[in-house]
């Protein structure tokens, strides 16, 4: 049954079961060589605003090992996170991108009883001599 598809109707098949990473794997493996493992896929998701000044400027864009693709463009804020909440529903990392916007952690200080970066340095150099 499956045989009598086109050509791309197998391959968008195989890629939706084994991801396009391995696919292309499997297309560029000579005959004869070792046994295929696949690899695991990783599905993550990224949601920004384009600061383009344009009603429609919110972006998904799909992550799968590393290769970035766009989901949906064009989105008003509102369309936008529902998609989001429909695509965490589902079980996927979805992360949000603020372009030209400081990071709200960005300077932040260690709380207290926390050992922070320039005291941990010091206790280090003084335990370079410690010996077991």
């Amino acid at each position: 049954m499956i045989d009598h598809l086109p050509e791309d109707v197998q391959r968008r098949m195989m890629e939706k079961i084994l991801g396009k990473d391995n696919v292309a794997r499997l297309a560029n493996r000579p005959d004869g060589g070792r046994k295929f493992r696949p690899t695991a896929v990783i599905v993550t998701y990224e949601f920004y605003r384009m600061h383009d000044g344009a009603y429609h400027n919110w972006r998904i864009n799909r992550i799968e090992n590393g290769r970035q693709e766009v989901h949906q463009q064009r989105l008003d804020e509102t369309e936008c996170r529902s998609e989001v909440i429909a695509l965490r529903s589902k079980g996927f990392t979805v992360r949000e991108l603020t372009i030209g916007v400081p990071q709200s952690y960005a300077n932040r200080t260690s709380p207290k009883g926390r050992i922070d970066v320039g005291n941990r340095k010091q206790i280090i150099d003084q335990l370079k001599d410690f010996k077991l």
